[in-house]
């Protein structure tokens, strides 16, 4: 063979066992192989998708099946062996929920369009087919209580900075004219 036609044949192997190992691992060969020129924009971000929700799910699954357990039995042995403070945890017999379930974080993705994928997130909302809530925790991660106190904090301390403008409401009648003294 010329080098030229080794160096093609080469490249073919390599790629058809790349396919193989992402299928074996559940995983699409874009994401393995990082080689993203055999799609179109359109179907790789089909495929970026699907893989964020296979990780997520998997995410989900070790959650709740590993780590959740792993802290249930950890706090009962904490509890059980004094080690807690005490104030904070007495009621630990009593409410045993309260202490139990904690606020896990799984990994999250950025936006891959953001102009676009923010357009399509508003109008899910005005359609309501996903809440505000529920953007939040699925494309951020984080828990959209905490992300609208931290956004209030932030948006008090740069008030009180003298950084952000107080924000306009948008129920004030702006058609009405000033009153001329």
């Amino acid at each position: 063979f010329p080098s030229h036609d080794r160096s093609i044949l080469q490249y073919e192997v390599i790629k058809d066992n790349l396919r193989t190992q992402a299928v074996g691992v559940g995983l699409n060969y874009s994401t393995l192989s990082g080689d993203f020129s055999a799609g179109s924009y359109a179907s790789l971000r089909i495929a970026v998708f699907e893989q964020r929700d296979y990780w997520r799910l998997l995410h989900t699954a070790i959650i709740e099946q590993f780590h959740q357990r792993v802290f249930e039995e950890w706090m009962y042995a904490a509890v059980m062996s004094g080690v807690l403070p005490s104030p904070t945890f007495d009621r630990y017999w009593i409410e045993p929920d309260r202490y139990i379930y904690p606020h896990w974080q799984a990994r999250s993705w950025g936006l891959l369009d953001m102009a676009k994928d923010i357009s399509a997130f508003e109008k899910a909302r005005e359609l309501q087919l996903e809440t505000h809530s529920e953007q939040v925790n699925n494309y951020t991660g984080n828990d959209f209580r905490r992300t609208m106190d931290q956004i209030a904090s932030e948006r008090e301390y740069e008030q009180q900075r003298g950084l952000l403008m107080p924000v306009d409401d948008p129920t004030a009648d702006r058609g009405a004219a000033p009153v001329q003294p």
